[in-house]
């Protein structure tokens, strides 16, 4: 039960979302990873590492999907190594999922569930990346990402489907979970339990050594240990900047533009007035009605809005036609035949009845051509010039398209090119730290790192009315570097690995005596070695789930332990160790928290309908059955490591 308590706290996704997830996260992956989903079998070439029903998954698509999910954790964490992935579950979790997915598909496939092309137009209309600024599902920019992402639309189509049947599935499954009443009261009062300990930090800088490695203890240990240096995958972009300036000639308007402009848009540069309102909503129209006779010309509406307890909102100058779109058609008409300082109102509108005072009536002066000709020929400009860059970028994209290189374009289109240095996908310069990442690199990386190694040069969008011929001039993968780069950090990791042994011995002792009854705090003081002062911690069991998951680990160890006992908990990276002494617990009593009782029921009923999917998710894989080749398995992890220790 504490383990299904712990979820309420601490998960984030259930199995439904999850498998949804996986799903959407299909335009980040090769067409590859989902062809043939839903005809039975997934990761076609090498070994298979799992059947599910008369499908299968293979090596392939484990191995691709892994790097990929890899790839996409280290936007949060570019350290990240393959080895420290995969020993933090990588393998079985991804696995899990491809093998949940095709399970659902294989259990519908056997009962006939069909779905028609009518559903998966609209889940594909609804996905945000395929729509353009209105919102609206666009054709071209849906078709132009896919082939950015190199998914064709039938695998895409596919793979959709098979989320629609897992939702299908899975909704129902969770659908109407209640919360028995006598699990609310035991889990809320837990969420008010109070609990207060004592930690004592052993450091392991307080136990160096006083002799250096030699060289050959140091590169055994960098062997050992190397993916705790490892950086992340860095990429020389070679790029070709396209400066709006060289339009310049060709973007400015000539006297028939301008004149053919003025002319189009003449209501723009007519005479027209703006006005200036304070306005007063009232719920009612009685309401306002009594407010708008107390009016006169010692009592303005502002003044009798505050007498009433009320606050009259003032509205900048605007015309009739902005006006009419903040208010009505009804209140912009009258407004706009008042005199200033007249009442005008009640008018019924959206929030209510309204009541305006004209503050401010402003006056403007048509615009003759020879006025209005600056901002015609800075709106022209812009405009020509935008367009000129649209028609050279397609230029080029067309020379691209007939099998020109990067240089060949260059060439041929008098650009310039250059080349960023080995840099991460964040801009970074592992090899100049104290350097800031430079912001107009930002697209032209985001396009580099996009990239594969032989794909075609593109042309990206720069700030400014720019843009950039990409192409991808070298790949650095991830991992650890030649020791001499970094041995003076591997210098200090292996001295603080030394510490850290000596700093274990140290507290196996302290924990030994503060279980035998002596006070940390005087256990502390026989150690030998400047430590830092005994700290007292503490925390209600409620502030674990609220805190982003930002949960030092001595409290989490505090509501796992039992009173009066005492643990050694392991500081990361060789950092030491500490003990933790459990001094009291204080239960909690939910029983008049009407507000907490309702959350727990809440949230209660969420993990129940996700544990109810996890349960049926789990009865389908028995019915269509799985079965994991162990084999491949351990092939496919040897292989992964292989490849993140080579790079």
């Amino acid at each position: 039960m504490l383990g299904f308590f712990r979820r309420i706290i601490h998960s984030k996704f259930g199995v439904l979302i999850g498998l949804v997830l996986l799903g959407v996260i299909a335009l980040s992956f090769a067409a590859g990873d989902i062809k043939n989903l839903m005809q039975g079998n997934i990761g076609g070439g090498g070994s298979k590492v799992a059947t599910v029903g008369d499908a299968s998954i293979g090596n392939d698509l484990l191995e691709n999907r892994i790097k990929r999910v890899l790839d996409n954790n280290r936007r949060e964490n570019p350290a990240l190594s393959m080895g420290q992935f995969l020993d933090a579950g990588a393998l079985t979790g991804v696995l899990d999922q491809l093998i949940d997915g095709l399970a659902l598909t294989e259990f519908a496939r056997k009962n006939d569930m069909r779905i028609s092309k009518k559903l998966v137009d609209a889940e594909i209309a609804a996905i945000p990346a395929f729509q353009d600024a209105t919102g609206k599902f666009s054709q071209s920019q849906y078709q132009q990402l896919l082939a950015q992402q190199h998914i064709p639309e039938a695998d895409l189509r596919e793979d959709i489907t098979g989320q629609i049947v897992q939702r299908m599935l899975l909704g129902p499954a969770g659908a109407g979970a209640r919360t028995p009443q006598g699990m609310v009261l035991p889990y809320s009062s837990m969420l008010l339990e109070k609990r207060a300990g004592t930690i004592a930090v052993l450091p392991a800088l307080a136990f160096l050594p006083s002799t250096k490695p030699d060289d050959a203890t140091l590169t055994r240990y960098y062997a050992a240990q190397g993916e705790r240096f490892a950086l992340p995958e860095q990429r020389r972009v070679r790029y070709a900047l396209i400066d709006s300036s060289r339009f310049a000639a060709q973007s400015a308007p000539n006297e028939a533009e301008i004149a053919q402009y003025f002319k189009a848009n003449a209501p723009q540069y007519a005479a027209s007035e703006k006005r200036a309102v304070h306005q007063l909503i009232l719920p009612t129209q009685n309401a306002a009605k009594d407010i708008a006779s107390k009016i006169s010309p010692a009592l303005t509406l502002e003044k009798a809005a505050t007498q009433a307890g009320l606050s009259a909102t003032q509205l900048a100058p605007m015309t009739r036609q902005a006006l009419a779109a903040q208010t009505s058609d009804a209140a912009a008409g009258q407004i706009f035949t008042a005199t200033r300082g007249a009442l005008v109102g009640p008018v019924k509108t959206g929030l209510g009845w309204a009541l305006y005072s004209v503050s401010d009536i402003q006056s403007i002066g048509a615009k003759s051509i020879d006025s209005a000709r600056p901002e015609i020929v800075k709106t022209l400009t812009e405009t020509k010039t935008r367009q000129a860059l649209a028609d050279f970028s397609s230029k080029i994209d067309g020379q691209i398209g007939n099998g020109a290189t990067f240089d060949e374009v260059v060439k041929s289109n008098g650009l310039t090119a250059a080349e960023t240095p080995a840099l991460t996908a964040q801009g970074r310069n592992v090899a100049q730290p104290q350097a800031q990442p430079d912001p107009a690199l930002a697209p032209i990386l985001t396009a580099g790192f996009g990239m594969e190694q032989d794909d075609d040069p593109q042309v990206v969008a720069v700030p400014d009315q720019k843009a950039a011929l990409v192409a991808l001039a070298q790949v650095i993968p991830a991992g650890p570097p030649a020791l001499a780069q970094v041995r003076a950090d591997v210098e200090r990791a292996y001295l603080l690995s030394q510490g850290a042994v000596k700093a274990k011995a140290a507290a196996d002792a302290l924990r030994k005596k503060v279980s035998g009854g002596t006070a940390i705090a005087a256990a502390v003081a026989g150690v030998g070695v400047a430590l830092p002062p005994v700290e007292r911690l503490g925390a209600q069991r409620s502030q674990l789930g609220s805190q982003n998951g930002q949960v030092p680990a001595p409290l989490i160890a505090l509501f796992s332990m039992t009173k009066g006992s005492t643990r050694i908990l392991t500081l990361p990276n060789d950092q030491g160790y500490a003990v933790l002494h459990l001094d009291d617990i204080q239960a909690g009593d939910a029983g008049k928290n009407q507000q907490l009782l309702g959350a727990t029921a809440q949230g209660l009923r969420s993990v129940l309908s996700d544990e109810y999917g996890r349960q049926f998710v789990a009865a389908i894989r028995v019915d269509v059955g799985v079965k994991r080749n162990d084999a491949a398995l351990a092939r496919v992890n040897a292989e992964l490591r292989k490849g993140g220790a080579a790079q």
